[in-house]
């Protein structure tokens, strides 16, 4: 309601005999100077509150409250100006008090009482207010979510987790907020300022819920891509059918990391908001590129070693049972002594044979173990806009061993 100055106080004079006269003319100049005084603070909160000023007219109305503590109205107005600001048990004190006053009108007494009946069921309890958030987003406050509807909500006093997530559940911000007892705490366009930093979700598909401090996100982790956070020290778990893994760890300002789960490792990196979506671009390829594929072309040479290290002392130990015999017999030729020629020739033949395999087997089984590393290190590493430089390697056994080749490009 606008805000009316009081009635001018008036000076009443009386007498007949000219010393009370003069005693009277004498104490108007000490009575008018804090009249005075308060009458031009109040006019000034009026000009500041009509130029959008509410902290400075509170400030004036304090002012004239205090020069002229018994007038209601100062006091009305100062209640009614401290519970539009969020000062809410300042506006419980100003308001109550001025209840009892006999010269308050009784249409202001009315809007008193029904602002003291509101404000005392909050007397000791935080309020945030979060009408300036858009519908379309989604608002949580510790556990309790907050969809279109956004009434004032009152919360024990102390540190609160706030998240305004996108409807989609693409993107969030959270913040942890210090909300105390009488006090209304208004959101602010953009919410409250501070150092940020971002949490990158590397997706999990076994993981069902994902926690920040101990309460449960209310985002779809099959959509979930960023989460801005306070920088400073992150602490949450990841949810599984099986458990929770908790997590905890260091971010500084401006920079982002892989929330850890059972099957991504987590990204540091440092740089502003921009670098930090970059980054999160390039590691999104890594992800794709880096898988367990590598390592079974890699396993699978290891084995083809090993398979052909056992044709090759196969091999060996044929020839050398040929060889032995030769030695063994008459003149050291075929025949021999303890195998018949058809025989020998046979398993020198079986014995060429294995050999041949295993030194195939070794260097191809070599090849794709080398390969395998050597895919795992590219992919690795942070892909460029343009096509990296790729590379072959290949192998082909020959009369006299196995031939490496190769190529890059």
């Amino acid at each position: 309601m606008p805000i009316t100055p009081p009635a001018s106080p008036r000076v009443a004079l009386g007498g007949r005999v000219l010393t009370l006269l003069l005693l009277v003319s004498a104490a108007v100049p000490v009575r008018a100077a804090p009249a005075a005084d308060h009458l031009r603070a109040w006019q000034k909160a009026q000009a500041a509150l009509q130029a959008g000023q509410p902290e400075q007219a509170l400030e004036l109305l304090e002012e004239a409250h205090r020069l002229a503590p018994d007038e209601p109205l100062y006091t009305y107005h100062l209640g009614h100006l401290q519970e539009r600001l969020g000062f809410n048990a300042g506006a419980l004190q100003s308001l109550t008090s001025v209840l009892g006053h006999p010269g308050l009108d009784p249409a202001l007494r009315e809007l008193a009482a029904t602002k003291v009946e509101v404000l005392q069921r909050v007397a000791d309890k935080a309020v945030l207010r979060l009408r300036t958030i858009p519908r379309e987003m989604r608002v949580q406050v510790d556990e309790q979510a907050l969809w279109e509807s956004r009434p004032d909500l009152p919360v024990a006093p102390g540190v609160h987790l706030v998240c305004v997530i996108d409807r989609d559940s693409v993107k969030g911000r959270c913040w942890h907020l210090e909300l105390v007892a009488g006090r209304r705490f208004d959101w602010t366009e953009g919410g409250p300022t501070g150092e940020r930093a971002f949490l990158h979700w590397p997706g999990e598909p076994s993981a069902t819920r994902l926690y920040l401090d101990r309460y449960p996100l209310i985002v779809d982790l099959s959509h979930l891509d960023t989460l801005e956070v306070d920088a400073g020290t992150v602490d949450g778990a990841v949810g599984y059918a099986t458990g929770e893994d908790r997590f905890r760890f260091p971010i500084a300002a401006g920079e982002l990391q892989d929330i850890p789960t059972r099957s991504a490792p987590r990204v540091v990196a440092s740089g502003s908001e921009a670098d930090a979506t970059a980054l999160y671009a390039r590691s999104e390829r890594h992800a794709r590129r880096v898988g367990p594929v590598p390592w079974i072309v890699a396993g699978t040479g290891l084995a083809a070693v090993a398979v052909g290290a056992v044709f090759l002392a196969g091999g060996a130990s044929d020839r050398r049972a040929v060889e032995d015999a030769r030695a063994s017999s008459p003149g050291g030729g075929l025949p021999v002594s303890s195998l018949s020629y058809a025989e020998a020739a046979r398993r020198w033949d079986d014995g060429n044979s294995k050999t041949r395999l295993g030194g195939a087997l070794v260097g191809v089984g070599t090849g794709l173990a080398a390969g395998g590393v050597l895919w795992w290190v590219l992919a690795r590493r942070p892909a460029a806009d343009e096509p990296a430089t790729g590379a072959s390697v290949w192998t082909a056994p020959g009369a006299a061993g196995v031939t490496w080749r190769g190529t890059f490009r």
